[in-house]
Formats: structure tokens, C-alpha cells, sequence
């Protein structure tokens, strides 16, 4: 396989080993961002030939829990598990050589890689923050409670399903409290506003467009700065 990706190309740098690749994962954002929806990312991987480990990688990263996870096997941000026979098959690699590759990685520190006795491999993504977010703080669990609450209740008021969670969830990371207060408060009067109910915003734009600003709340807003 190519060594083209993450922490497997080194050089040396005064005393040691500095890694190009972990290096540029420390500097996530420098060129940009791109937000990809899963659906896109799945078919790009709908490939009969094996991955290069750059595909590899980003495939873990799109696997990985974009929130906190209760139930029998609870996942935090950013993990995910598996069984290394599967994945090995869905990259289309030997096993030994996807052990490899997560030894690596976790050697490196680009991964946390541990042993999950009757599930597999359970793997934390390290970087998964700056990557999903282009922010190395995660979203608390208390961010994340209030989000879901709102993502509920727009989609449930919507009786329809949602597929912008992860945009929506981005927007409401750049909110202020008083604003994510609005964004809930205002959701009906929004809703009822609407003379067509086709051309309803996704729960993204909602936040993005800052639609559940009422003129009161944007009149408030100016006397207080």
C-alpha cells in the first residue's frame, strides 16, 4: 500500500522524528474545510479494489459517533468499534495488514486503539474534533443535550425526518446562549409564519440564516452592544 497518509511518512528534525503528516493534523484548518454529507462519502467508498490508507483513515473518521452514546456499548465523540475481520473486508485488505495499520496509528498517537473482549476493536479518533469542527474544544455533554432537544423538536414539529444533523449541529456550536434560547423559543411562530410549509428551512439554515430572529429580538440585541 502507499505510505501516503497520516503519521507513516517521517523525517528527521533535530534530535528525533517529526511527523509531516500528525504535524499537518495539528494545523487542521490551514487550507480549509469541507463539509461532505456520509451519504456522498459512502458512495465514494463503494470500491471494489482495496483502500490506500488515506481512504482508510477517512473512512474510520466518517464511522466515527458524532455525539456521545448510551446503551450497552456507550461510545464518546469520535469513537467508534469494530470487528477486524469486517473491517478488513470493507477495505478490502488482509487482517494483518489492518493491524498493522491501527498499530501504527496508534503508535503514533493519531489514534487510541483498545481491545473490546466479544465486540472487537474499539478505536478513539484523536483529531476528530479539529477535523469535524475545525475546533480542538469538544462539545460538552450539556451542549449536546440541548441540541438534540432542539433537533427533536424542529424535526418532530416538522412530523418529517431530519438528514442535517451534523451541519445543524456545526451551526448551533456558534451560537450564543441567548441565540440557541431564540432558536428554540421561536421555532412555532416560525413555522406559522410560513404561507407554504414546502418551503420550510432545514434545520441548518434555520440556524445559519438565524431565522428565529423576531425584529424585537434583533432591536434588543442592538441597544445591548
Amino acid at each position: 500500500m502507499d505510505r501516503i497518509f497520516v503519521c507513516l511518512k517521517q523525517r528527521k528534525e533535530g534530535n528525533g522524528l517529526r511527523n509531516e503528516r500528525f504535524s499537518q493534523l495539528q494545523e487542521g484548518g490551514k487550507n480549509g474545510y469541507l463539509m461532505v454529507p456520509r451519504n456522498l462519502l459512502e458512495e465514494v467508498f463503494s470500491v471494489d479494489k482495496p483502500f490506500t490508507e488515506a481512504q482508510a483513515y477517512l473512512y474510520l473518521y466518517m464511522k466515527a459517533s458524532f455525539c456521545n452514546r448510551k446503551g450497552k456499548m456507550p461510545l464518546k465523540r469520535g469513537q467508534l468499534t469494530f470487528k477486524t475481520s469486517d473491517m478488513a473486508k470493507r477495505f478490502n485488505w488482509k487482517v494483518y495488514t489492518l493491524r498493522e495499520f491501527l498499530h501504527t496509528l496508534h503508535k503514533e498517537g493519531v489514534i487510541v486503539l483498545e481491545q473490546m473482549p466479544g465486540v472487537g476493536q474499539k478505536v478513539t479518533m484523536c483529531f476528530y474534533e479539529v477535523l469535524a469542527t475545525g475546533r480542538e474544544k469538544p462539545t460538552s455533554e450539556s451542549e449536546q443535550a440541548d441540541f438534540n432537544e432542539f433537533w427533536k423538536q424542529y424535526y418532530s414539529l416538522l412530523d418529517r425526518q431530519g438528514y442535517d444533523l451534523y451541519a445543524a449541529l456545526s451551526e448551533w456550536e456558534k451560537l450564543t446562549e441567548e441565540e440557541k434560547r431564540l432558536a428554540v423559543q421561536n421555532m412555532v411562530p416560525y413555522f406559522e409564519s410560513l404561507t407554504d410549509i414546502r418551503f420550510v428551512k432545514t434545520a441548518c439554515n434555520y440556524l445559519r440564516f438565524k431565522v428565529y430572529l423576531r425584529p424585537e429580538n434583533v432591536e434588543k440585541m442592538h441597544k445591548n452592544q
